[in-house]
């Protein structure tokens, strides 16, 4: 039976690794870097701008639960690709990489398929947006368009990039920078990161993280406009964020043949689903979309 260490940083900028398992970690005053050990670990990172990385190695492992992460203070999650290799059939696995959130619970899961990677304890609804702002998939990725028919991963940097996904179930995380990120054919997952971005997803059911700044959520051009329904994971009227939408693939004429609903809807002519706003902060109909066409 393996023991349970408490490790206490105090105060000051630590670094602090965690290998054992289901060992309690509080980083205390300051900046921390948790390494996590995917053992069932606890952490509280205490004030101040903490990283969390999640260290994972291997198939036997038990999700770890951060208890204070504060996107305001400037917490940040790490998922370092390469680790998540062993538990992913597929070839890219941040693919399969999806975020839950529990209003009975106030908990963001992060999960890998079927697999949960880390519970974020103490998130309400209202916080989600600025959470999946702070989480990062890191590795290294040079090219900034996909393959035609092929699943593909590509990060950025902290320039301005234009970067597309083409076929496949495509993850493009653009980084800093003011930065396009497009879609293609099936369901991609599209994060902005910092700087003004505009995210469009295309064909298919695609999810949208504009990450911080003012971003551009974009449905201007697809062949069939209801061959899918993407989600807005993010939208927050504060940061500037806007939607634009092409009415004539969409076959409308004004912002009167809109509606958006409790369920976070957004449709046109009544009862055809453009998108969905999740966690949504401040989106108001007639002040946050722009027509065009």
């Amino acid at each position: 039976m393996s023991k349970t260490f408490l490790v206490n940083g105090h105060a000051g900028n630590d670094n602090i690794a965690l290998f054992g398992g289901r060992d309690v970690v509080l980083g205390g005053d300051g900046g921390d870097s948790i390494i996590t050990s995917q053992q069932g670990d606890t952490a509280i990172g205490g004030t101040g701008a903490d990283t969390f990385s999640l260290n994972q190695y291997g198939t036997n492992f038990s999700p770890d639960r951060i208890l204070d992460f504060t996107p305001a203070e400037g917490d940040k999650i790490e998922i370092w690709k390469k680790n998540l290799d062993a538990i992913s059939d597929n070839s890219d696995p941040s693919l399969g990489l999806n975020f839950t959130h529990s209003e009975t619970n106030n908990a963001l899961t992060i999960t890998l398929g079927d697999r949960d990677l880390a519970i974020l304890e103490n998130i309400s609804k209202n916080q989600v947006g600025d959470a999946l702002k702070q989480i990062e998939i890191l590795g290294s990725q040079t090219d900034n368009d996909g393959s035609e028919g092929s699943d593909d991963v590509l990060i950025g940097n902290s320039g301005n990039q234009l970067m597309r996904g083409l076929g496949g179930n495509d993850y493009l995380y653009s980084g800093g920078g003011n930065d396009t990120l497009r879609g293609g054919w099936q369901d991609d997952l599209l994060l902005g990161g910092d700087g003004n971005d505009l995210l469009q997803g295309f064909e298919d059911s695609d999810v949208l993280i504009g990450g911080g700044g003012a971003d551009i959520f974009a449905f201007i051009e697809r062949f069939d406009a209801f061959s899918g329904v993407d989600k807005i994971l993010d939208f927050t009227a504060s940061e500037g964020d806007r939607i634009r939408i092409n009415r004539f693939h969409y076959g409308f004429s004004s912002l009167s043949d809109l509606s958006f609903n409790e369920q976070g809807q957004l449709l046109a002519n009544g009862d055809k689903v453009i998108a969905i706003l999740e966690n949504e902060s401040g989106f108001n109909l007639n002040s946050h979309v722009d027509l065009v066409g």
